[in-house]
């Protein structure tokens, strides 16, 4: 659903060809969604199917002709539809790196917290990446207020996570300063 919702979105703001809207879709929403472009292509082929999307072949130049995708009448519906859903709903996230979390008692102190430091660094260069598309973003100019709120979120969720890592790491240090005397 939220696939759907965000490709119709895109389109909503203009027409584009494949490539286009991926590279789009990259550049500006890779924080949000792993849609890759084979996943893309299908579900517009899928939107396109179902009347929520229209194409048509465009050539320019000398180039090959390209596939172009406009919403339709018909997707704008669907795109309110599924945003309205959207916003109303929670999916409760899932985090794949919980799964280590749930067995890190099997390895040595040490050993976690040196894994747990290299996470901590990975997560921190996230930080750093999203501070820079934070301050990509209010440089320019437009209406990027949701924008901002999708940013917004995902740095608190990711200073949460820093400071949440740091606790443990401190932990895991404190443990390993105790003798038990």
């Amino acid at each position: 659903m939220e696939r759907q919702l965000l490709l119709l979105g895109v389109l909503r703001a203009q027409k584009m060809y494949g490539y286009q809207l991926n590279e789009f879709l990259e550049r500006h929403f890779d924080f949000i969604t792993n849609l890759k472009a084979p996943t893309a292509y299908y579900l517009l082929d899928r939107l396109a199917a179902d009347g929520y999307v229209q194409t048509h072949q465009e050539q320019v130049g000398n180039r090959p002709q390209r596939r172009v995708y406009e919403i339709t009448p018909q997707g704008e519906n669907y795109f309110f539809e599924l945003l309205r859903a959207n916003l109303r709903g929670y999916t409760p996230p899932t985090y794949a790196d919980e799964v280590g979390l749930a067995f890190m008692g099997e390895l040595p102190d040490a050993e976690l917290s040196a894994c747990l430091a290299e996470k901590r660094a990975q997560v921190e260069a996230q930080l750093t990446r999203l501070l820079a598309i934070q301050e990509r973003v209010q440089s320019s100019e437009g209406e990027t207020r949701p924008v901002r709120l999708v940013l917004d979120h995902h740095l608190t969720l990711i200073r949460a996570e820093i400071a949440w890592l740091d606790g443990l790491l401190g932990s895991l240090s404190g443990a390993a300063g105790d003798t038990g005397a």
